[in-house]
């Protein structure tokens, strides 16, 4: 489950360029079906979730950078927000969609599918909370309820199992972050004891709080048990290992990952 959490996720293509900047011209920013329907990739996705989180990081608030000033239709939020707090943001999966969930790695003859998806999708499943199957699988994994925009620092964090949030019951919505490491420059600006609420005026989907609880759990799971600091050697050894085959396909990771995993 660490791996899966922790798979690389995409990160926001650099909106500047023409190439993959959505054009706010073409897309009506209003309350519309397009909005409200689940986003089918990357993009559309950041963009509903911006929408949906009005420019900001919803952990800190920071105003996203880019969008701020790129968009004839938030220029008076520019002007307005000119002396708030900015910064780049990217839009942040909770479950990652390069996982394929919709494979059935117990068939796959492929040693990856087996390595970073079958124990994650037997998790899940034998939670009883999320069907990952159906929540999750294909463009659904674009879902908003799947998505936070957040700072690319924290995003980082996240990823990383260095920060997560805890729900904070009976509230809807409302979480207390936390992190590894408490010197995290980028949380600098929220009060102690941390805690954030999510709210959207557009009745858009929220992240969703089962997908962060089993989040939370992976982390605190991670460092108790000293998986996250194994799993971060095992990333710069993979990386180095990443060698070309003889034909040229890429080598493949060991068919038995389970057993140098097993103690986790």
């Amino acid at each position: 489950m660490f791996l899966v959490v922790r798979m690389n996720k995409c990160t926001t293509p650099d909106l500047s360029e023409p190439s993959s900047r959505p054009s706010f011209e073409d897309q009506n920013f209003s309350v519309s079906t397009d909005i409200k329907t689940s986003p089918k990739d990357h993009t559309s996705a950041k963009v509903a979730a911006l929408f949906r989180d009005e420019y900001r990081c919803m952990i800190t608030g920071a105003v996203d950078s880019t969008y701020l000033y790129s968009s004839p239709h938030v220029e008076t939020m520019a002007r307005d927000l000119a002396n708030a707090p900015h910064t780049t943001t990217n839009l942040c999966h909770i479950f990652p969609p390069s996982a394929n969930w919709e494979l059935h790695p117990e068939t796959s003859n492929n040693p990856r599918a087996r390595f970073f998806i079958g124990l994650p999708l037997a998790f899940l499943c034998g939670s009883g909370q999320i069907n990952a199957c159906e929540e999750l699988s294909g463009s659904n994994a674009y879902r908003l309820s799947n998505g936070l925009t957040m700072s690319s620092s924290l995003h980082s964090e996240f990823n990383k199992l260095r920060l997560w949030l805890e729900e904070i019951p009976p509230f809807s919505n409302r979480y207390r972050v936390c992190t590894i490491y408490p010197g995290i420059a980028a949380l600098d600006s929220l009060p102690h004891p941390r805690t954030v609420t999510f709210t959207t005026q557009f009745g858009l989907d929220l992240p969703d709080p089962r997908y962060l609880k089993i989040h939370a759990a992976v982390c605190r799971v991670a460092h108790i048990s000293g998986a996250a600091g194994y799993l971060d050697k095992q990333e710069q050894e993979l990386g180095r290992r990443h060698v070309l085959a003889q034909d040229g396909s890429s080598a493949e990771l060991p068919p038995n990952p389970k057993s140098s995993i097993g103690k986790f």
